[in-house]
């Protein structure tokens, strides 16, 4: 199962960079955020690779999750619940594509992120409270700092979006990173 779960992260990794050579006109990396991969006018291709690919990883962590319940006694059964929710928002983030024209669907993506990003990473840290990796809590300190950011450039958005990408856009990246990193630590370290 671990084994699994692994190759469902690197499925995902894989996909979704896939999506980005496929984007409907060129990919910056670090200019870019992920849920651009999922724009309406985006190439089919595209947004196909990378909705499995984040649907890949999604189930992939949802396996994580149901693994460290049963090996986390007294309080594994949060980590499940915690987890099947962030993974859930995690899918949710493609299901629900972003569009700025669609403030209804804006914000039911805007929610996926949030609830999704939080939840997650309340799993990761109940689960390292038991595991104790020092590269998962690197992880969970990239998570705060992501967050924070996150919610400075939220207030840039409505301004001037230009300015929010240069500091939003590679902590995102350099996030996704971490919580793929983390996520296969903890399926090795169970």
């Amino acid at each position: 199962m671990t084994y699994l779960g692994i190759g469902g992260v690197i499925l995902g990794i894989i996909l979704t960079h896939l999506a980005m050579l496929t984007f409907y006109k060129k990919y910056q990396y670090w200019w870019n955020y992920y849920s651009d991969l999922g724009y309406l006018k985006n190439r089919p291709l595209s947004r196909w690779l990378n909705g499995i690919g984040f649907t890949a990883f999604g189930f992939a962590t949802g396996l994580l999750w149901y693994l460290l319940a049963q090996d986390v006694p007294g309080w594994g059964w949060l980590i499940w619940m915690t987890g099947w929710l962030g993974s859930a928002g995690l899918i949710g983030v493609v299901a629900i594509p972003y569009d700025k024209y669609l403030k209804g669907r804006s914000l039911v993506h805007g929610a996926c992120v949030l609830v999704g990003n939080i939840m997650v990473n309340l799993a990761i840290i109940l689960a390292n409270a038991y595991i104790g990796s020092v590269w998962v809590w690197l992880h969970v300190g990239w998570f705060l700092v992501y967050f924070s950011i996150w919610a400075y450039t939220g207030r840039i958005y409505k301004h001037d979006l230009k300015e929010a990408r240069p500091l939003h856009a590679p902590v995102q990246r350099l996030y996704v990173w971490t919580l793929e990193l983390a996520a296969i630590v903890l399926f090795l370290a169970r």
